[in-house]
């Protein structure tokens, strides 16, 4: 897979890619618009990234990414339980605030697993400066038959998202926002390009995913969707 290339030779956005023969990515050449963005990697006989660190079986503990500025930081670092299932991932960073206040959030999500090696509890603990700590917990509930997450909930057992799936597809999501209320959006996406679209009821759109490549192919389908969906809608009304 050596020389694999993306994007459009003269356009915005362009990669060149390498790979060794464990399909670890050796080199990325190319550019965003502008800018150079390259990089190179080595593999040792493990198949290890001698600048990475990895516990006694192999699991990746940290890429080591250097820090972005001056400011404190601290890379991202994942921990693994006894049945090698990743238990904690930690990180800390820093911005400049008003007033030259320097912010320092330091982020630990911890996960808690099933029998069957499942996530089951997601917390988020979020510190800022020496502030008091903040943590959010997540429960999932999943299909006994798919295995997909199809609801959760906070501490206090009340649900905070519901997910609908056709196939593998997610098709609908169930939120509940800030003032206690619950919308669904329903999720489009085109089997082709990858590119997504989700809106609500009154066909509102609220979030995109769209591919680079074909970006100019999905705007004429977002709006060929948009479109029906109105008319659909006006139908009914």
């Amino acid at each position: 897979m050596n020389g694999t290339n993306s994007g459009i030779h003269d356009g915005a956005f362009r990669q060149t890619y390498g790979y060794d023969a464990w399909s670890n990515m050796t080199s990325r050449t190319g550019r965003f618009w502008s800018e150079e963005d390259s990089s190179t990697d080595s593999y040792n006989t493990e198949n290890r990234n001698p600048a990475w660190d990895y516990d006694a079986v192999g699991h990746l503990l940290s890429t080591n990414d250097p820090a972005p500025d001056n400011l404190p930081y601290q890379p991202l670092r994942f921990s693994f339980d006894a049945a090698g299932q990743r238990a904690q991932i930690t990180q800390t960073t820093s911005r400049h605030g008003p007033n030259q206040i320097i912010f320092t959030t330091a982020t630990t999500k911890t996960e808690t697993h099933d029998g069957d090696g499942a996530v089951v509890r997601t917390a988020n603990t979020t510190q800022v400066n020496n502030n008091s700590p903040s943590t959010i917990a997540v429960y999932s509930l999943r299909s006994s038959i798919t295995g997909k997450v199809i609801a959760e909930y906070d501490s206090a057992g009340v649900k905070q998202n519901g997910y609908v799936f056709a196939g593998n597809e997610l098709i609908a999501q169930q939120q509940r926002i800030y003032d206690g209320t619950t919308r669904v959006l329903w999720q489009h996406v085109n089997p082709v390009t990858g590119d997504g679209l989700s809106t609500d009821a009154k066909v509102w759109r609220w979030k995109e995913r769209t591919s680079i490549r074909w970006a100019s192919m999905s705007a004429t389908l977002i709006l060929s969707l948009l479109t029906s969906q109105r008319m659909a809608a006006m139908a009914k009304a």
